[in-house]
């Protein structure tokens, strides 16, 4: 009895696990952007002129509109359907190769998100920049379904700094990082990281039905060692 109690168990975690992962999209479609004035670049996921190969990833290095731009990764997790769900720009180098005033923005989207599929969800935005000339700020912000979740992260100096928002989501479901700073005069390099990612949040009935099952669980395990 004992035994077939414990198989019970073990297979409604798995299965639980297995809601919670989500199911794997086919339909998330990675995309890089950047936009300087009217001047445009998108470039998409395993598309040409991305340099990795992978699945999820977008390396890209060239010269866009008066700035050197150097992308070490763009990512994002759409596709495995694990939590939290994510996008990041890491380790983004830009120089500025024009002698005048000029204002770059960086998107990074995907589509296709399932977890943590239905209900409230907490996102998290996340900036650290690693370079940044005097008189430069570099402005973050996260989007699920084109709506800003948050407020705008700005920082000025080498630093780094976080935010956070609720929304509620519905699977499948579309995230977007956006980035933006300008700089006036060449040779100015500016490099940064953000990571926008979202986490479900517990509805209220939910946790107090896990810890109301605690004591019966405990019972179980108390009386199965009495009889072991």
């Amino acid at each position: 009895m004992t035994s077939k109690l414990t198989r019970s168990a073990l297979a409604v975690f798995c299965i639980g696990l297995a809601a919670l992962a989500g199911p794997r999209s086919a339909h998330a479609t990675l995309t890089l952007t950047l936009q300087s004035g009217a001047t445009t670049l998108t470039i998409t996921d395993n598309v040409s002129p991305d340099a990795a190969p992978a699945l999820g990833t977008i390396v890209w290095s060239g010269v866009f509109a008066g700035f050197d731009v150097e992308s070490d990764i763009a990512s994002s997790n759409a596709l495995s359907g694990l939590l939290p769900a994510q996008i990041t720009i890491n380790n983004l180098s830009i120089t500025s190769n024009s002698a005048g005033a000029a204002t770059l923005t960086v998107t990074v989207q995907d589509n296709g998100f399932t977890a943590p599929g239905v209900g409230p969800a907490s996102v998290s935005n996340q900036l650290a920049t690693t370079q940044l000339p005097s008189n430069v700020t570099v402005n973050y912000s996260g989007f699920v379904n084109g709506t800003q979740v948050g407020s705008t992260l700005s920082l000025n100096t080498v630093d780094g700094t976080t935010g956070s928002g609720t929304t509620s989501v519905t699977s499948p479901y579309t995230l977007k990082s956006v980035s933006s700073f300008s700089v006036n005069g060449a040779n100015k390099t500016v490099q940064f990281t953000g990571i926008t990612t979202v986490s479900p949040i517990p509805e209220p009935g939910t946790v107090a039905m896990a810890l109301t099952g605690l004591p019966v669980l405990g019972l179980f395990w108390v009386r199965r060692r009495r009889h072991a």
